[in-house]
């Protein structure tokens, strides 16, 4: 990423969420950044993404500007890279969640990257190939479907928005995400999907077949994805880290005296909905990555272990 001709190098949205929180920190090595958070006052705003980062209270975060407010009404600064990062992404929100917090941002974020000649990276996910008769390619167009959980229908709708708005936006599709081993006490979500499978020990992975697969990347290492792919020339990738499956998981589950096994198959009832890790190939990522010398590294049992254990503890 060279130096920018714009007011900031970097414009950033949803710098505390999961991926946001460690893409910051990848964008603050290479320019100039302003994040926009729905926060009370800049200090708040600072403190959090400090604590969420655990970065030190000074150095190089100082050089973070804030912007206070919501996406859709705030003062849009200019910047040469726009990633936005942001959205909603409950399971069982309300249609109006994704329409006011995921489609409109994203709207509104297109038409800025085309009014001040910056470029639009928006962060998708591979949910979009929910309920699709085919394997979802980079150069595979999003297509809504009536069965799609609204989170997913969503992201397809800011895909198409987006790319008809600017036929420079970048779409970088998401795998999805657990915490580095170093971040497991502080990053873990007891309401991700995995987290409560494990939490059922065992039993809590009888409800798909042991060959059924899922993309799982480290949060820090997909964030680092991104920030390679943001230089690349493509319209479309997708960052997705490994295929993780069932038999895996459920080897190094730990047995719990409070098994869920209700909510472990109503949980894994909307993970097959889809898409099965088979049904979302990275051909074109990989190549990408791989000529800017970048390879995922595994999740090994080391890691599951700590998941595993990290689940079951009250």
């Amino acid at each position: 990423m060279t130096h920018s001709k714009h007011g900031y190098d970097v414009l950033l949205t949803g710098a505390s969420g999961q991926v946001g929180r460690y893409l910051l920190q990848e964008l603050l090595a290479f320019g100039s950044v302003v994040v926009v958070m729905r926060r009370q006052s800049v200090l708040e705003a600072k403190d959090e993404l400090r604590r969420l980062t655990g970065e030190p209270l000074s150095g190089r975060f100082n050089d973070v500007d804030i912007i206070l407010g919501d996406l859709n009404t705030c003062e849009l600064p200019d910047a040469e890279h726009i990633v936005n990062a942001a959205g909603f992404t409950s399971l069982s929100g309300p249609p109006s969640a994704y329409w006011k917090d995921n489609i409109m941002p994203a709207i509104r974020l297109a038409h800025h990257a085309v009014k001040t000649g910056g470029q639009l990276h928006q962060l998708s996910s591979v949910a979009v190939a929910e309920f699709r008769p085919d394997i979802l390619r980079e150069t595979s167009q999003a297509i809504p479907d009536e069965r799609q959980l609204n989170y997913s229908t969503s992201k397809v709708f800011v895909e198409l928005a987006v790319s008809a708005i600017s036929s420079r936006s970048q779409i970088i599709r998401l795998g999805d995400v657990v915490p580095p081993i170093d971040r497991l006490s502080t990053d873990f979500r007891r309401a991700h999907w995995l987290s409560i499978l494990f939490s059922s020990g065992p039993c809590g992975f009888d409800w798909a077949r042991p060959d059924y697969t899922v993309w799982l990347a480290d949060a820090r290492e997909l964030a680092r994805a991104v920030r390679v792919l943001m230089d690349a020339p493509g319209r479309c990738y997708h960052a997705l880290g490994k295929r993780y499956g069932w038999r895996l998981f459920r080897q190094h589950a730990v047995p719990t005296t409070l098994p869920r096994p209700a909510l472990a198959r109503w949980m894994t009832n909307i993970i097959l909905h889809g898409p099965e890790g088979s049904e979302v190939n990275e051909d074109v990522t990989y190549q990408a990555l791989a000529k800017e010398g970048f390879e995922w590294s595994t999740l090994d049992a080391k890691y599951w272990a700590a998941f595993a254990k990290r689940s079951v503890r009250r």
